[in-house]
Parts: structure tokens; C-alpha cells; sequence
């Protein structure tokens, strides 16, 4: 598989409410399980995603997140980390690091996230470097959310590493009290790409409001930006 093929998989697809806590990164446990289908131009990639998120301390969390599909015939497996420090009123700031299996060359990589809390809006960045088959690239994300309800999320999403560039813009709704849906539609490579998935919720986060669990118990997913 090639990195930039990598990088796509990555990047383009770049719930009775608890009061709030202030200075608590994490409420409690919890976590996330999923399947997402994304069509770059000829390209399909299918995969099946999950995070599990829980505090260390009142002021910072830890998030892995996971992923295993294929793409272009090819299996992926990535498995990755997150340590931030979060006040649910304000901002988020952490440090990221995955590993990517392939039946071709495999990827490490490692970065730094953060995100700006402004009422119902979101401001969010990841910036690193990804090595595979002794290429090191630099990449970064910059994505926008605007929260239409607590429910419903519309977002705008730019990633370039390298020559590579994506951007695109995604609908992430809360269907029931423990199941979110999203969709994505966008341009990877110079191709366009659609995207649609499914998220369910376990744990504390059960329940909350889409905008809860973003803040509150999860941070964003590396790999899909959910």
C-alpha cells in the first residue's frame, strides 16, 4: 500500500446530559465501537473502528483508538494512542502515536492534537510525521465543527502531507440515545470521496448528547476525526 493511500485511509474520513465539570478531562470510562465505507475515486476502503477512553486524574485522559479493513485488496491494522489535557469548558491538548500493519510497507507515526471550545463550535488540529518504507512525511489537519443542535454536528476538515491534500465536509448525527451516524463528502488526491459510518457507545457515554460525548468522555478519533 502506498503512504499516500495510508494516509487517505487515515485522514479523510480527517448522547439525558450529565451536568458539567468543569476541569474534568474524562466523567468516566467509556468507549465507542464502528464500521465506516469510503469510496476514493476507483478506490474502496472498509473498515471497522473503536476508541476506549478513560481519566487519569480530573484534568487529563487516555484514548486508544483502533482500526482494521482493507483497501485497494490490501489489510490494514492500526492501533494507536492518545494522553491529553482537557477542560471540557475550553480547550484539549495531547499527544498522539500509532503504528499502521499493511500487506505492504507498515507506518509509524506520532504528532500533537488540540482543540478550542467556543459554545457550539470547535476548532481542532493534529499535527506529525508518519514513516513507511523509510519515507518520512510531515502532515497536519485543521477541521471546524459547528454544533446545529447537541445532537448534530456539521464539519469542514483540511489535511496535506506532502504533495498530498484532502478536504472535506461531514454531518455526524445522533440517530438514538447510543448510536451516532456520519457522512463525509470531499476531495482526496485530486479524487472524490464519499464516506458514511456508524458509531455505537458503551460505557458512561451511553446516553449522553452528541456534543457531551465529544467534550466530555471521547476526543477525536485520529483516524476518522469522529
Amino acid at each position: 500500500m502506498k503512504l499516500n493511500s495510508l494516509i487517505a485511509v487515515i485522514s479523510v474520513i480527517g448522547i439525558a446530559t450529565p451536568a458539567l465539570a468543569a476541569g474534568h478531562a474524562v466523567l468516566a470510562p467509556s468507549g465507542k465501537l464502528g464500521a465506516y465505507v469510503a469510496r476514493d475515486g476507483s478506490t474502496t476502503a472498509r473498515a471497522a473502528i473503536g476508541s476506549v477512553t478513560a481519566p487519569l486524574g480530573q484534568q487529563f485522559g487516555a484514548q486508544f483508538d483502533g482500526q482494521l479493513g482493507r483497501v485497494e485488496g490490501a489489510t490494514f491494522k492500526t492501533a494507536g494512542g492518545q494522553l491529553f489535557w482537557r477542560d471540557p469548558e475550553t480547550a484539549m491538548v495531547g499527544l498522539t502515536a500509532e503504528k499502521t500493519v499493511t500487506d505492504g510497507p507498515n507506518a509509524t507515526g506520532y504528532g500533537a492534537t488540540a482543540a478550542l471550545y467556543l459554545n457550539n463550535t470547535t476548532l481542532t488540529a493534529w499535527a506529525g510525521q508518519l514513516k513507511a518504507d523509510g519515507v518520512r512525511e510531515n502532515y497536519y489537519t485543521l477541521s471546524a465543527g459547528y454544533y446545529t443542535s447537541d445532537q448534530t454536528e456539521l464539519r469542514a476538515s483540511y489535511t496535506k502531507s506532502g504533495d498530498y491534500k484532502a478536504y472535506g465536509a461531514t454531518v455526524e448525527h445522533q440517530l438514538h440515545s447510543n448510536a451516532i451516524g456520519f457522512a463525509q463528502l470531499g476531495r482526496s488526491d485530486g479524487q472524490n470521496v464519499i464516506a458514511a459510518g456508524i458509531e455505537i457507545t458503551f460505557g458512561a457515554a451511553s446516553g449522553a448528547s452528541l456534543k457531551t460525548q465529544h467534550r466530555q468522555y471521547s476526543v477525536r478519533n485520529y483516524y476518522t476525526g469522529l
